[in-house]
């Protein structure tokens, strides 16, 4: 009995079996295993201590590590992100030289009946550190545009001037310039501008993560440009034997600044009058230079002139003369009437100057271009002063020679070439005058060339040696029936044609 017990027991065991077996293949093939990796986020613990530390990660790392879950498919679809947690603890990070993060506390805060893995590989974040460094850059201003015509950039003045930038080393070292840019198109009044600065490396690329983090304000003050002048009374009343010779300003322009309504029509400021009566030597006086007391006077190198004055310069010296001689022939005649003969009988003339010693001293006769002018003068003897091209204001012709100027009319006539009488003609040639006409010039006073009767005037050429082929000779003028004193300007001439027959 017991063997049957026996052999149907192990029937029994095994029916279990394969009836457990058979509901495994079941199971499993209506909910099989599933393995799936998903990202979950890692937090940061203690960043405080990079900024206690002065240290800043300058490289972005992944924030992320992939997990490797695996379970029945109904238990790892129940599975979030959120259900797992893991940090990065920022207090490993002790210096610069730190390299690497180990990501920790990997845990699964679900209730799916899951395992969980990650790859150690994952789990090592790699960044980079450097330290947090502060350094100063002065603000530069860069201007654009142009001012108005006639205005000038006089000042500016940047506040803050310096700007302190903290970050890390590689970002301090980068940066070569904070620099504002101001236009000025324009522009005729001072003004003040608030403006955001831009930082640029050095090699002048705008560096981007700074933009609109440093703000300016910057004070431009802009003037007109002016010329000074002065004001002077008693200069003709010096002792006889002074002159007052010149003045001369500090400075001839100035920067004047105010509103512009006021300026904008001002361009010479003037000096207080300042009397010279009596004097009998140079001398140097700070003249007030007459302005109203809203305008402010800045030199032309931009400095403020706070006591408006200008030092003046004023020359006053005993004259002295210097005597030179010429012949006639370094004399030239101006203003010269191409229709009128001048004839001068002097050989030699003089011409004394006056100024001042240093200045006569250093003349010479080359220097000189001695002159009478002949404009609108009509026929005869004329007495003429000789006058001189300006040798500078400090010298003045103090005496000179007067000379007899004998003036004639030049009258030109247009002579039919037919009245010409060839003499001494060999019969075996033929002779051709080239010009039908040709022209005959007479000097003498207007009166008397009006009067000139050329009818009876007789013309011949002599062709005697002359051969074959073209000359040039001279045509003879005979005529005693000209009045006196008229005679011929200048000798004719006419081209001939010469051919054998």
């Amino acid at each position: 009995m017991w063997s049957k017990l026996k052999k149907n027991l192990f029937f029994k065991v095994l029916a279990v079996v394969i009836a457990i077996i058979i509901w495994f293949i079941v199971s499993v093939n209506n909910n099989p295993v599933e393995v799936k990796t998903i990202s979950i986020p890692i937090q940061i613990q203690n960043e405080r201590n990079l900024t206690l530390r002065n240290l800043k990660i300058v490289n972005s790392f992944d924030n992320f590590i992939d997990i490797q879950i695996k379970g029945a498919a109904t238990e790892v679809s129940k599975v979030v992100a959120s259900d797992f947690s893991a940090y990065v603890d920022y207090t490993e990070i002790i210096n610069e030289n730190v390299t690497e993060l180990t990501v920790k506390g990997i845990n699964y805060n679900g209730n799916a009946k899951i395992t969980f893995s990650n790859k150690e590989e994952d789990a090592k974040k790699i960044i980079k550190v450097e330290r947090i460094t502060s350094s100063e850059f002065p603000v530069t201003v860069k201007f654009n545009g142009a001012l108005m015509e006639g205005y000038e950039l006089v000042a500016y003045s940047v506040t803050p001037n310096i700007q302190s930038i903290s970050d890390v080393t590689s970002m301090i070292v980068g940066i070569g310039s904070i620099q504002v840019d101001i236009d000025l198109d324009n522009a005729t009044q001072s003004f003040t501008l608030r403006k955001a600065c831009v930082v640029y490396d050095k090699s002048m690329r705008i560096m981007n993560e700074y933009t609109n983090t440093i703000t300016v304000d910057v004070n431009v003050i802009i003037g007109k440009k002016v010329n000074i002048s002065s004001r002077l009374s008693g200069t003709s009343d010096l002792n006889e034997n002074y002159m007052y010779i010149s003045n001369s300003l500090e400075y001839s322009q100035a920067i004047i600044v105010g509103d512009n309504s006021v300026i904008k029509d001002i361009n010479t400021i003037y000096t207080k009058t300042v009397d010279i009566s009596g004097k009998t030597e140079s001398f140097a006086y700070e003249a007030e230079l007459d302005v109203p007391s809203n305008i402010r006077v800045y030199t032309i190198n931009n400095v403020l002139n706070a006591n408006n004055k200008v030092r003046m310069n004023i020359i006053i010296e005993q004259l002295i003369t210097k005597k030179f001689e010429f012949g006639i022939e370094e004399l030239t005649i101006r203003n010269k009437n191409i229709l009128q003969e001048y004839t001068l009988k002097e050989d030699i003339f003089s011409l004394t100057l006056k100024g001042r010693a240093l200045t006569i001293s250093t003349i010479t006769k080359e220097q000189i271009t001695p002159y009478i002018d002949v404009l609108n003068l009509d026929d005869g003897a004329k007495k003429l002063k000789v006058n001189i091209l300006s040798l500078g204001s400090n010298i003045t012709l103090s005496d000179s020679s007067v000379l007899e100027v004998y003036i004639e009319t030049i009258a030109t006539y247009s002579i039919d070439s037919s009245k010409i009488v060839l003499t001494n003609v060999d019969n075996n040639l033929s002779y051709f005058l080239q010009a039908e006409t040709f022209n005959m010039k007479l000097v003498g006073l207007g009166n008397d060339i009006s009067n000139t009767d050329i009818s009876e005037m007789k013309f011949y050429i002599n062709v005697q040696d002359l051969t074959e082929g073209m000359h040039i000779v001279d045509v003879i003028v005979r005529d005693s029936n000209l009045p006196q004193g008229v005679r011929l300007y200048e000798d004719i001439q006419i081209a001939v044609n010469v051919t054998r027959q």
